[in-house]
């Protein structure tokens, strides 16, 4: 459990490099996507406190930076740098096209400049 527990993290809060498929991408999105929806909206409640904005505030930027380090990896898998996501600050065209370049497009099936595809390995191959 301490070694799987320890890969969980580091896929989540790790560093950005690396590639992760997929499935691991829309894994994340169904999970962090509404729980960042409901930070947001206990945040911004009428009826929260100080520290429960905060807290909320806090669960905020941790969820928030899971989605982009997870997001940048997706973008590694398809040789692309993290740093492409910005597109979703367009509106719809950039949601879609995210939605599209980082859930549907199949990443490369090769080593690429950011590593062996997930799940392979140098001994691997």
């Amino acid at each position: 459990v301490g070694v799987m527990a320890r890969q969980v993290l580091i896929f989540l809060f790790g560093f950005r490099s690396g590639r992760v498929n997929r499935t691991g991408w829309w894994i994340m999105f169904c999970v962090v996507v509404p729980l960042l929806a409901l930070a947001s909206f206990i945040g911004e409640s009428r009826m929260a406190s100080t520290e429960t904005e905060f807290f909320a505030g806090v669960v905020s930027w941790i969820l928030s930076w899971i989605f982009w380090a997870v997001g940048a990896k997706r973008c590694h898998d398809r040789d692309k740098s993290g740093s492409i996501q910005l597109i979703i600050i367009f509106p719809i065209i950039g949601f879609f096209w995210y939605l599209y370049e980082l859930g549907f497009v199949r990443g490369d099936p090769w080593p690429n400049r950011f590593g062996y595809p997930p799940g392979a390995t140098p001994s691997s191959r």
